[in-house]
């Protein structure tokens, strides 16, 4: 391998340590002309992680959607069709409240 190849290999095995070389780099104009091609190959290489990144969780994203949809569908269906089988149980009455029925009843 020729010593590009291996820059660029490096670059985009790590393109964050390139990044962070690139911006110290940028406090010397001097070392800016001499590394030039590195830098360059520095930000192409966190472009190609942002987009990367960008991608991963558009696909997750996508993914929990379709999830939370799948979901939602079950859980009105499914719901209303245990609301029809089931019939709608009364709530008990307190207790003072049927003995206060249970004694007017006896009077």
């Amino acid at each position: 391998m020729s010593v590009l190849e291996d820059v660029s290999e490096t670059i985009i095995e790590r393109p964050l340590l390139w990044l962070v070389i690139g911006v110290a780099a940028l406090s010397s104009p001097k070392i800016i002309g001499a590394i030039r091609p590195l830098l360059k190959g520095a930000i192409k290489g966190g472009m190609a992680l942002s987009e990367k990144t960008k991608e991963v969780f558009a696909e997750s994203k996508e993914r929990m959607q379709d999830v939370y949809e799948e979901a939602r569908y079950e859980y009105k269906h499914e719901g209303l069709a245990e609301k029809e089988e089931e019939p709608v149980k009364e709530t008990p009455k307190p207790a003072y409240v049927r003995r206060a029925q249970a004694a007017e009843k006896e009077s």
